[in-house]
């Protein structure tokens, strides 16, 4: 078991592409906890200016596509690393699934955001690993974060599996 001073407080959460007061929500939650870095997926892009008041170190954030219902030129959705006063050695954004560049724009889902079509959202939205290195009293510690691959029901396919 690490000592303290061996230690950081972490956060890993969705933010549900801010949908429904879950990016108010999260960025208050954010906001009142103690956690030194946090680990967000399912987050847009226009969350950074929020979260760079919280986290001022460290803001890195990879987009997976563009999500076009949210707004009128589109937004990009991903996940990110965030810190608020520790420096990362290292940064590095990997796709599983699709590539990381260029950014797509979301297809398959309707106006609303309902999944319309899985194969179209399968081609057009990555899945992306975003890995860093921090040291905190000498100690190293590697932080990553993902997105998995959505299935309706929760219900794992052949994609799915072979994805992750």
């Amino acid at each position: 078991m690490l000592a303290k001073q061996e230690s950081i407080k972490l956060v890993t959460l969705n933010m549900g592409r801010g949908l429904n007061q879950i990016h108010r929500k999260t960025i208050d939650f954010l906001a009142e906890s103690d956690c030194e870095i946090a680990c967000i997926q399912d987050m847009r892009e226009d969350a950074l200016p929020d979260l760079k008041k919280i986290f001022p170190a460290v803001q890195y954030f990879a987009p997976m596509c563009r999500h076009m219902y949210l707004a009128p030129d589109g937004v990009s959705v991903g996940i990110g690393i965030f810190s608020r006063t520790l420096s990362f050695r290292s940064l590095s954004t990997n796709a599983y699934v699709n590539n990381a560049l260029p950014v797509l724009n979301l297809e398959g889902v309707n106006e609303g955001g309902q999944h319309v079509d899985l194969q179209k959202i399968r081609e057009t939205e990555s899945r992306l690993l975003v890995v860093g290195e921090i040291e905190n009293n000498r100690v190293l510690f590697k932080i990553g974060t993902t997105h998995g691959i959505w299935v309706k029901g929760g219900v794992p396919d052949d994609h799915q599996r072979q994805g992750t």
